[in-house]
């Protein structure tokens, strides 16, 4: 057993010991807008900065691995790798993949920016200079001085012939011999045929010579000492002793599909099995794909969720693709009510009812499906006709609104270098079992099609992440869960099962946990009559924003030209002597932005998409031209230029070259000011009854999603099965608590003591009227803080409530229980839940003759924050 670390386990130990590296402005800068940059995304990228800017490559040439999962943006981390490594000089790059169809898509993302999955920025600026991205088939003839990303493309065994049967105006090895170059090789797995041959293999010298990994690792890469391998695959088979010793000083970062799904980035799964013939397994697939589709609509999204059907050989992939197409032009509401017989599917059942409610006869649904899935919307990519690299550009681009394909139909050609986010079903059209290995290479398209669907519902969700595992019984969790659909055979299931947990793509150990409202609070006034308060984040007004900040101003920026002076020596016996030469005179002159001719300042300024006028308004919306942000009192019209200069006289040429970098840092400045959220003073109101209900949640017992407490009295385990005595209450006897248990941590159980120990009993003596609501991520209960928007869910509301001779008075009152290793973290928690009572304002349109207030109590923490805790809550409580 090899038991060296690998360079992401070493890189590891440097953050631990003095922390990362951080990421130049100018990757996320250069980057489309619609991207952004996920955490793993960030710390994979710091990584490899990490490791190029410190000691750790011992000098060696560069060469690393991104080891990370289908689906989690490998192509995206190119590009910002692409513009990182510009900054360091490098102008020239190969991709170089095993398929030519992941060619076409990432022609698609690297140079066509009329494509919404182009990955760089329109107007791409580094360091002020405009920059252009291009294809090239060559490095040699090119300008390295020039601003030019260079991006050669090729399949591997393309490469290879060019590099070993050089010919005219194609890549060699001249091409990797003089400017450095960066090798992208995705899949890069395929790139390990020599090292996976046994010994005997190897002594064949002719036949080394000959393969693709000698010709690009052994020859071109090694062609220039400052040539860059990155590599980045998700499958490479480290069980095996010879590519894990080949990679361990490579795997700069890893992150397995496992760790990718329990962050939340990828659809949930589940087999959805019948025994059914493959006709009604695909209708049954159909169904759900149209319920998702009216779900998106109801959430305000026009999404198009896909189908793909997969056949075990292309004739019968072929016979079914128009068998299903005469069905479904015929289907009809009666066969559809039909599937109501088909048992243990409430997946389809709760589908069928919801057209069901809109429709009594499920004509609406028939009518659906016949305008949604005919030939015009379907694509069988098996034909010679269709397999065409114009429809795989379609199948890389199914999220787009011009692209109206909702069923594929397929054998194995899109097992990789698919990239789509709204496959929704996989239909396995054929029953035949195969070998285990054919059933993994299933889990491995499974967890390709698995891709999360972006989308938001509300404001302050995630739009990248799973939202609803905390809320499993919403219906929009269908909208981020992918469906298999299998026949219902066990043994099947069970090695898809096994082959899935062994990819990652299901955890083993996860089991539902559900809380259950106690009628007794469902028939209280205050459940049925009550109002339940939260506030929105929302964008910070710029309106206040007159001009460039004070300390902006008068700002002076010196500017250096070039002498154009140098020195003639004579080589004589006794050492070099100068020759008489004529001495050159600094000048320097400063100029006030306001009094330089307006031409050369934008001219100087053009140079640069940020500091165009429609760029500066979204910055400064008082702003009414580009001459009064260059010459205007509250903008640059004060700031100064220092021009240094050798000549009897600078010209207007001299002050254009100096302005040149001074407006590159400007644009810089403006550049960096970000979008700023904030908190709203008003708090709207909402029924009770509307938002607390039963909740369902997923919970896992191990790995990286476990959140169980070391001593099993965290989340997860019930208040009355806790080890520790002192915490251990069944709440199904408590009126004030409104659901049957508390699943939380084990500092959420301390509060539940503390509130029935300490606060409960000092409400009873006022004759109040109380409950404790256990906020499990329930959305309408989130909220954001006041300076800066930031999302809070506190973990308890407390509702307590004073009846009067008319109407009654509420207070609403959040409490949040944290640990102590998390007090300093959360301390803005803290501040913000003080704030709540003095700023709030609450809507009263739905009060009536009733009266709320909300409030915050600073955090609880038994260890260190109890007396301040039980300080607040005496205040509180006298004011009662």
């Amino acid at each position: 057993m090899n038991n060296k670390q690998y360079l992401h386990q070493k890189i590891l130990a440097v953050q631990e010991a003095i922390g990362l590296k951080q990421l130049p402005e100018i990757v996320e800068a250069g980057l489309a807008d619609h991207i952004a940059l996920r955490p793993y995304q960030i710390e994979a990228l710091r990584y490899f900065v990490t490791y190029y800017e410190t000691g750790l490559s011992d000098n060696k040439q560069i060469d690393t691995l991104f080891h990370m999962a289908t689906g989690s943006g490998k192509t995206v981390i190119m590009a910002a790798l692409i513009l990182y490594l510009y900054t360091k000089g490098y102008r020239n790059y190969v991709f170089v993949v095993d398929q030519n169809n992941i060619i076409q898509k990432t022609k698609e993302n690297f140079l066509n920016m009329k494509s919404n999955k182009y990955l760089f920025a329109n107007e791409l600026s580094i360091s002020g200079e405009k920059i252009i991205i291009r294809e090239v088939d060559k490095f040699t003839a090119l300008n390295p001085e020039e601003n030019a990303i260079n991006i050669h493309f090729s399949t591997t065994n393309g490469l290879h012939n060019n590099i070993t049967m050089p010919r005219e105006n194609l890549m060699s090895i001249d091409d990797f011999e003089g400017t450095p170059v960066v090798f992208l090789a995705d899949e890069s797995h395929h790139l390990n045929r020599q090292t996976l041959r046994t010994p005997t293999e190897k002594r064949d010298a002719a036949e080394i010579d000959n393969n693709w990994e000698q010709t690009i690792r052994g020859r071109a890469f090694h062609a220039n000492i400052n040539n860059i391998m990155l590599e980045f695959t998700a499958t490479v088979d480290l069980n095996e002793e010879s590519i894990r010793n080949k990679y361990l000083d490579k795997i700069v970062y890893d992150y397995s599909l496992k760790h990718f799904r329990e962050s939340g980035f990828t659809k949930e799964f589940h087999n959805f099995a019948t025994s059914t013939d493959i006709w009604t397994r695909t209708l049954i697939a159909c169904i759900m794909s149209e319920f998702r589709r009216y779900l998106f609509a109801d959430a305000g999204q026009n999404v198009k969720p896909v189908i793909m059907i997969q056949s075990n050989t292309k004739k019968e992939s072929e016979t079914f693709y128009e068998e299903f197409h005469d069905n479904i032009h015929k289907i009809t509401a009666e066969e559809l009510q039909k599937l109501y017989s088909i048992q243990n599917v409430p997946e389809l059942h709760e589908a069928l009812d919801y057209f069901k409610k809109k429709e009594s006869s499920l004509n609406l649904l028939a009518n659906s499906l016949r305008k949604s899935m005919t030939k015009e919307y379907s694509l069988n990519i098996n034909s010679t006709t269709e397999n065409t690299p114009k429809n795989h550009v379609l199948l890389n681009s199914l999220e787009d609104k011009d692209n109206s394909l909702r069923l594929i139909f397929t054998v194995k050609m899109l097992i990789e270098g698919w990239d789509v986010l709204n496959l929704f079903d996989i239909v396995r059209a054929f029953d035949k079992r195969q070998s285990k290995k054919y059933t993994l290479s299933e889990a491995q398209l499974i967890g390709r099609g698995a891709r999360y669907f972006p989308f938001q519902v509300t404001e302050g969700q995630e739009r990248y992440k799973r939202k609803y595992d905390q809320d499993i019984d919403n219906p929009f969790r269908y909208l981020e869960t992918m469906y298999f659909h299998s026949n219902n055979d066990s043994r099947y299931i069970s090695e898809l099962r096994e082959a899935l947990i062994f990819t990652g793509m299901v955890d083993d150990k996860k089991r539902k946990i559900t809380y259950i409202l106690k009628d007794s609070f469902r028939e209280s006034d205050l459940f049925n009559t009550g109002l339940v308060f939260s506030n929105e984040r929302i964008l910070k007004d710029r309106q206040e924003v007159l001009g460039l900040d004070a300390s902006q101003q008068f700002e002076t920026h010196r500017a250096v030209l070039r002498s154009h002076s140098g020195l003639v020596t004579t080589m004589l016996e006794g050492g070099i002597k100068e020759l008489p030469h004529t001495k050159i005179n600094q000048k320097f002159v400063q100029l006030r932005f306001a009094e330089i001719p307006y031409n050369v300042l934008v001219g100087a300024c053009e140079r640069y998409p940020a500091l165009r006028f429609s760029s500066l308004r979204k910055k400064y919306p008082h702003l009414k031209s580009l001459r009064q942000f260059l010459t205007g009192d509250d903008y640059l019209g004060n700031n100064t230029l220092e021009l240094v200069y050798y000549t009897e006289e600078y010209t207007t040429r001299d002050l254009y070259n100096g302005l040149i970098d001074i407006f590159k840092n400007i644009a810089k400045t403006v550049v960096n000011i970000k979008p700023e959220y904030q908190g709203s003073e008003f708090f709207k109101a909402n029924a009770i009854s509307n938002v607390i209900k039963d909740k369902s949640i997923l919970l896992s017992d191990s790995g990286q999603g476990s959140l169980f407490d070391e001593n099993n009295d965290g989340i997860g385990v019930s208040q009355r099965d806790v080890s520790d005595e002192r915490l251990r209450l069944d709440l199904r006897q408590e009126d004030w608590y409104v659901y049957e248990d508390n699943y939380g941590t084990s500092e959420e159980k301390k509060f539940i003591v503390y509130f029935k120990t300490y606060i409960a009993p000092r409400l009873d003596e006022k004759g109040l009227e109380y409950y404790v609501i256990r906020n499990e991520r329930i959305a309408d209960l989130a909220i954001y803080s006041f300076e800066n928007g930031e999302r809070f869910e506190p973990d308890f509301l407390l509702f307590i409530k004073r009846n009067r001779d008319s109407g009654y008075e509420v207070s609403q009152v959040y409490a949040e229980p944290k640990g102590s290793h998390l007090l300093e973290y959360d301390q803005w928690k803290d501040n913000f839940s003080i704030q709540i009572e003095s700023v709030a304002k609450l809507d009263d349109k739905y009060t009536f003759n009733n009266k709320y207030r909300v409030l915050g109590l600073p955090l609880f923490n038994e260890e260190h924050r109890l007396a301040e805790f039980k300080t607040a809550v005496d205040e509180m409580i006298s004011k009662l």
